[in-house]
């Protein structure tokens, strides 16, 4: 299904204004015959159900949780319907995203179903629209477009540099040939700027235990080399202490 920018559905009703009298039956019927289709069928049912259960709202379509809906909670309840609830919602998301972007004129015929599902990952929307023009643009494959999100992500994220220092701290000499490692935990502002609180709390607790450790095995290390060095003189027996 071809939609164009004189086709885009407008944005500004309400869920409540969106809901009509429907044949909650039909409608599954129609999703399941396109379901069967090979070519695109996915965003053949996501134009599909934006017609039928969201006139006039892009917006509620567009949401994270389209299922506020609840005439979609019906459809997607039914036990004639042969896409589980998980396609259905993508689907739909994607398939106003398209809509939403063609109503502004941007070209998206480039872009295939596995692309508007893997760019809705963006939970943020301005970030989600940038990324799909410059894909457009750019030509992005789908691993292209996740390689970059999954990047973005873990910039925002500091908990993913802590859950990678403690990772590594589990082999302590393995840290130290880290370089990048080793300076990042050298560096208060870094420490301070680029970790949570909570996450500088634990990785000070796991620190206090590989010292322990380490202190122990450091132990156990030097009276073995003592037993050996004692063996390989033959001046006493070895030291069983």
């Amino acid at each position: 299904m071809c939609i164009t920018a004189n086709e885009v559905i407008p944005r500004n009703e309400s869920v409540e204004q969106a809901e009509h009298s429907v044949d909650i039956e039909a409608i599954v019927q129609g999703i399941n015959e396109r379901a069967v289709r090979i070519d695109d069928a996915t965003m053949e049912i996501g134009d599909y159900v934006l017609e039928e259960l969201f006139q006039g709202s892009l917006d509620a379509a567009l949401s994270r949780n389209p299922y506020k809906s609840r005439s979609l909670r019906q459809v997607a309840d039914s036990p004639s319907l042969t896409i589980d609830r998980k396609r259905l919602s993508t689907s739909v998301r994607a398939a106003a995203f398209r809509r939403d972007l063609i109503g502004d004129q941007v070209d998206c015929s480039c872009l295939t179903y596995s692309h508007w599902a893997v760019l809705l990952k963006e939970t943020d929307d301005e970030k989600r629209r940038d990324l799909a023009v410059e894909a457009i643009r750019q030509g992005w494959s789908v691993r292209e477009i996740t390689e970059r999100i999954t990047a973005t992500k873990q910039e925002q994220d500091p908990g993913v540099k802590a859950k990678e220092l403690l990772k590594k701290m589990e082999r302590p000499l393995d840290l130290l040939k880290d370089q990048e490692a080793v300076k990042f935990l050298d560096d208060p502002e870094k420490l301070e700027g680029q970790l949570k609180s909570a996450d500088r709390l634990r990785i000070a607790v796991t620190i206090d235990d590989i010292v322990e450790k380490m202190a122990s095995t450091s132990q156990i290390l030097q009276r073995a080399r003592k037993n050996i060095t004692r063996i390989e003189l033959g001046t006493v027996q070895p030291d069983l202490a």
